[in-house]
This record gives C-alpha cells, structure tokens and sequence, in this order.
C-alpha cells in the first residue's frame, strides 16, 4: 500500500533522494546532471514491449523514450555495453554503442553496478 506522500505523485514520475553520497561520487565524475533528483519517465518496460512486439531481429526504431529501473545485469565490451533494467511492470534491455554516444556517457554506462537505479 502506497503511503500518503507517494500516492500523489504522477506515475511516470521517478523521484529519489536518497542517493548515498559515494554513490553520487562515484558519477559525479563523469557528469553532475547524470544523478537527478527527478526523472520524468516517459515509458514502462511492458508498455514497450507491447508497442514493439511485432519488431523483428536486428530491426529498429527512431523512437526515444525515457525509461528508469534497477540494473539486474551489465556487461560491458569495450564499445558495446548491455544493462537490463527492472521497473515496476517488466523489465528491459538497454544497449549502449560507443558509435551513437560521446566518450563520457559511454564511461557512465560502462561504470554501472548491479542494483544502482538508472
């Protein structure tokens, strides 16, 4: 049961502010903006699987979205990296090419631990 203080937030609204001080340390250094206080979520893990359920392999999308979770499992080879991410209604894969992000943010992704919320 949700408690009086979450229960009026938006749900595609992410908020946290907990964040242990190493923790904020640890990606401080790649960028300050990379730790938000608040996340505006623009999807769900199964709201994205459904809508691109009929995606084949090795196709995709131009669409963005803005997705928060819990890492569950990261590999990370050099310039191509894996995290799948668990939120509320599912989880998902992300997949991070050195090709299509600058050096930092790649760094990030690469520097992500299980169980850190992204």
């Amino acid at each position: 049961m949700a408690d009086a203080q979450t229960s009026n937030l938006e749900p595609r609204t992410f908020v946290t502010d907990s964040t242990p001080p190493q923790e904020s340390d640890r990606f401080s250094k790649y960028r300050p903006d990379l730790i938000p206080y608040r996340f505006e979520r623009t999807a769900w893990a199964a709201e994205l699987q459904d809508r691109f359920a009929d995606l084949g392999p090795g196709e995709s999308t131009d669409v963005e979205v803005a997705v928060a979770g819990r890492v569950l499992l990261h590999r990370s080879f050099g310039k191509l990296a894996f995290a799948t991410i668990r939120d509320n209604t599912g989880r998902i894969q992300l997949l991070a090419e050195a090709s299509s992000l600058d050096a930092v943010t790649m760094s990030a992704f690469a520097d992500l631990d299980l169980g850190d919320w992204v």
